[in-house]
């Protein structure tokens, strides 16, 4: 990311938190025209033990989430406080590879409960890949361990030993079966997620 704004002709630094944590004050004296912090655990500093870095800053902060939302939002404390002063504030905007939570999710203004100013900005793209040389009944299948990472169970190797797991205590017998039929069907959304909001009637 940094070496794309550098080719764009833009003066970038990249710190690492808390390492950095000198330099970074150095640089706000200087003045700065904005700061994106990979993930929201760099902007868990406080200014005087009371301030979150971006509540003492006039310039644009940007969050790149490279988790799901949900799970930041769940986990780290810091995403929450964000979230909530992003809510009333044009300085601070939440970015996202992937656009499939801010649909689910929605705005502020629509009846969700995220900012105004959401940016979906992808890892990567598929320059090289002609879809004119894929004919319709032919599927892609793009493979990776998203996730693998923050919830791996080498023991578990199915949708239905994962749904008995996790859902045991807030899903009925039938509605497991019903979950696990539109988890393996060949027309399962792009937002698994969905599926589960939908059986349990949450808004």
């Amino acid at each position: 990311m940094a070496g794309g704004l550098k080719a764009l002709g833009l003066d970038v630094r990249v710190l690492s938190i808390p390492r950095d944590i000198s330099e970074l004050s150095g640089l706000l004296q200087e003045g700065i025209a904005g700061i994106i912090s990979l993930g929201p655990m760099p902007l868990d500093i406080k200014i005087d033990q009371r301030w979150y870095l971006w509540q003492k800053l006039r310039c644009p902060v940007w969050l790149y989430l490279l988790d799901a939302i949900i799970y930041d939002y769940h986990r780290v404390p810091v995403m929450r406080e964000f979230l909530k002063d992003a809510l009333s504030s044009d300085q601070l905007t939440i970015v996202s590879p992937e656009g499939g939570y801010f649909e689910l999710l929605g705005k502020k203004s629509a009846g969700g409960c995220l900012p105004e100013g959401l940016q979906h900005i992808p890892f990567g793209h598929f320059a090289n890949l002609n879809p004119t040389s894929l004919s319709k009944e032919q599927r892609l299948c793009v493979i990776g361990t998203i996730g693998g990472e923050l919830g791996l169970r080498p023991d578990i190797n199915s949708v239905q030993e994962i749904v008995a797991l996790y859902g045991q205590n807030i899903l009925g017998q039938q509605e497991q079966l019903n979950l696990i039929d539109q988890l393996t069907s060949r027309d399962i959304p792009d937002m698994p997620l969905r599926l589960l909001m939908n059986l349990l009637d949450w808004r």
